[in-house]
């Protein structure tokens, strides 16, 4: 028996042969040659690392321009000290320069006046005279001015309108008492007004005769009554070195009507007052602020605040 055998046989199986290594060429390629999901996520971390990159990059630039910029500011800023130390150097220079030919004026001065407190004889030779024989024939001087500048304080320049005159202002002098320690805490109500003056506040001024006392004050009290209560006060005045019960008021009342809603009430006082023109020679005079709270309604005391005040200002006849 004969075995036939076809032409194409061996084409179609040479073909087949050679579609597979094909395929799996394909394959292959498919497999290293498209990007996986690993691959596309790295290739995106890549892309960002560099964007990041560029701006650090960017920052540092702007940094650096920033650092530069300031350096630049700091050097302005040292030579602009350095010319300020230069100018302040040389103020003080001038102001030491200033006091030492100030100090020199009133050493001279300070010759000048023990010459003509010793005496001509006494100075021997004018301004070398010692500073130790300045002192001792100034001290009594010296003593009795530092007495009165620490008992009267003064301010220059302050005198009435009216009686300017041709008068120099270096010549005016204003004194000045005063006082803000309150002496009660409390004050009774009284049926009747007036019946029940008590010191508020009080001081004590060293006065002349002619004298011209300019006075202000005030205090407040709190009502914590159920009832309305009228509150006034007062400016009185004593001989503080004579007969104290001998008082007088120095200006007119002043007050008003305080109920539980109102609660806080200030009274204010001020007046312009003439010391007589036969008040003794160094007497002081006291000058007080009274008060006294009434009503028919209802009684108690009013709370007298800590916080009252009373100046007195002197300017000499």
């Amino acid at each position: 028996m004969r075995l036939h055998v076809s032409r194409h046989a061996a084409p179609r199986g040479a073909a087949r042969r050679l579609g597979i290594p094909l395929l799996l060429v394909a394959a292959l390629a498919a497999v290293f040659l498209v990007p996986s999901p690993a691959d596309r996520a790295a290739q995106q971390e890549r892309t960002a690392l560099v964007d990041e990159v560029d701006r650090l990059r960017d920052e540092l630039a702007a940094t650096n321009e920033r650092l530069e910029a300031t350096s630049t500011a700091l050097g302005e800023e040292v030579e602009a000290r350095r010319v300020a130390e230069g100018d302040l150097d040389a103020a003080v220079t001038e102001l030491r320069s200033l006091g030492e030919t100030q100090y020199g004026s009133i050493v001279t001065a300070f010759t000048e006046a023990a010459v003509v407190a010793c005496g001509e004889d006494s100075a021997g030779s004018g301004t070398d005279l010692p500073l130790v024989k300045m002192a001792e024939c100034n001290s009594a001087e010296l003593a009795i001015v530092a007495g009165e500048l620490a008992s009267q304080p003064r301010v220059c320049g302050v005198i009435p309108v009216g009686a300017i005159g041709g008068a120099e202002l270096d010549e005016c002098v204003l004194l000045y008492a005063h006082s803000d320690e309150v002496l009660i805490d409390e004050l009774a109500v009284t049926s009747w007004a007036g019946d029940g003056y008590r010191a508020v506040l009080q001081t004590p001024v060293a006065v002349s005769a002619g004298d011209t006392l300019d006075v202000s004050g005030y205090f407040r009290v709190t009502n914590d009554l159920p009832a309305n209560v009228g509150v006034a006060g007062h400016l009185w005045a004593y001989d503080l070195d004579g007969d104290r019960t001998k008082q007088w008021r120095i200006g007119p009342a002043s007050g008003d009507n305080v109920d539980r809603a109102r609660h806080h009430m200030p009274v204010t006082l001020s007046t312009v007052y003439q010391v007589p023109a036969d008040w003794p020679i160094g007497h002081r005079m006291m000058i007080e602020i009274k008060a006294d709270a009434h009503s028919t309604a209802t009684d108690g005391d009013l709370s007298v605040d800590d916080n009252g005040n009373l100046i007195v200002r002197i300017a000499r006849g």
